[in-house]
């Protein structure tokens, strides 16, 4: 299968780019808020060997700013629908009304070792509807076994309202090491 940047084209048709990469060095978050514009129509976030500082009961999420990353949209205008497995079987996670997105289900998979997969953004700049998100990730949890989900998140608030910031974090411990990369797609 032919790639662009290492991403599949099943994944990415069109053109992408590498936007910006950052590496976890036991930080609380890492910010994008480079490289946003009306040039591409979304974007591709990779995640790379995402580890988290403290391994427990825990979950990888997201939060979007739309002041270029002054601030960071905690608000319940978020919901992300995920189906988890391992080889106990499946889980629906659902949340809601939530104050960030979730990478990762949590209700019975918590993060023990690194994140890998991707959340391709759709409709950033857009200034009607939600702003969409399609995840797929894998990772070990506290029992040492193999998880993967793959879903759909959105954020809801104000439709007019253009995206120019994504942040990542875990719930409760700091992101100790592995790389985010961010594409974006004409």
């Amino acid at each position: 299968m032919a790639t662009n940047n290492g991403i599949n084209n099943y994944v990415s048709p069109g053109n992408s780019t590498l936007l910006d990469s950052k590496t976890g060095s036991n930080n609380a978050t890492l910010n994008f808020v480079e490289g946003f514009s009306d040039d591409y129509r979304s974007y591709i976030f990779e995640f790379d060997d995402v580890q988290i500082s403290t391994p427990d009961e825990d979950q990888f999420i997201f939060k979007v700013s739309t002041d270029g990353g002054t601030t960071w949209d905690s608000g319940t205008n978020y919901t992300t629908v995920l189906m988890g497995y391992n080889n106990l079987g499946a889980v629906n996670f659902v949340a809601p009304n939530a104050t960030a997105a979730a990478l990762t289900s949590s209700d019975v998979y918590f993060v023990r070792e690194g994140v890998y997969g991707q959340m391709r953004f759709y409709g950033l700049s857009q200034t009607t509807g939600p702003k969409r998100a399609l995840i797929e990730s894998t990772w070990g949890d506290l029992a040492g076994e193999s998880c993967y989900c793959t879903g759909t998140a959105w954020y809801t608030v104000a439709s007019t309202t253009i995206v120019n910031g994504v942040q990542f974090s875990f719930v409760s411990g700091n992101i100790l090491s592995g790389t985010i990369r961010m594409f974006g797609v004409s």
